[in-house]
């Protein structure tokens, strides 16, 4: 019988142990660090380190703009066109990208995460430095070539002023596109305008005696 016993009390304890070892394990499980591969409206690539909650945060606003595309492009199309400055010319669709994002890593230790980060980051840094310089050799030869048939001066306004009109209309276009979807995630594209509050009844004056 005290055998019986003393097997129960040991058993007992067991599970204890087990229980304990597995509550402590759930508490103490790791935070989720992602780096991400993340895509804006004018295709800029850039890196994020997110949670796993804030990742889940990203994938439902890359959703809810999914499903209000159509609708914030039309949007932004007929405001365009109401715009006398920008009336007489095409709105740049094709200026506008859906953003994306691709996981590239993960961890569990949020230091290592951060060194990753910051190694890719400063990749990224001098790629975009060696196409800067590629983009400026191939700019200087057409412009060489423009400057034998049109002139330094004529050459070098048109080529200043046609850069700067079009990379100003594709920003406009996508600030544009970009309001145009904030107003109808929160719900006021389109929303009648507040009423004005009604004026108190002003009590009658009386007859100065």
């Amino acid at each position: 019988m005290k055998r019986l016993l003393l097997s129960a009390v040991i058993c007992l304890i067991g599970f204890s142990f087990v229980d304990a070892a597995d509550e402590t394990g759930a508490q103490a499980k790791p935070e989720t660090y992602l780096i991400l591969r993340y895509f804006d409206h004018a295709k800029q690539m850039s890196y994020k380190l997110v949670t796993q909650s804030e990742y889940k945060a990203l994938l439902d606003e890359l959703s809810a703009e999914t499903k209000l595309w159509a609708k914030a492009m039309a949007a932004s199309e007929k405001a365009w066109k109401a715009d006398p400055s920008t009336s007489k010319k095409n709105f740049p669709r094709t200026a506008i990208s859906p953003k994306k994002m691709q996981v590239v890593d993960n961890f569990t230790d949020q230091e290592k995460a951060s060194t990753k980060l910051t190694n890719l980051e400063s990749a990224l840094s001098e790629s975009e430095e060696a196409e800067r310089k590629r983009s400026e050799e191939q700019e200087k030869k057409r412009t060489e070539t423009a400057r034998k048939m049109l002139g330094d001066r004529a050459t070098k306004k048109k080529t200043d002023d046609g850069a700067s009109d079009r990379e100003l209309l594709l920003e406009s276009a996508r600030t544009l596109f970009e309001s145009k979807l904030s107003e109808l995630s929160s719900g006021t594209l389109g929303s009648p305008a507040p009423a004005a509050p009604a004026a108190e009844p002003q009590a009658e004056k009386k007859a100065a005696k």
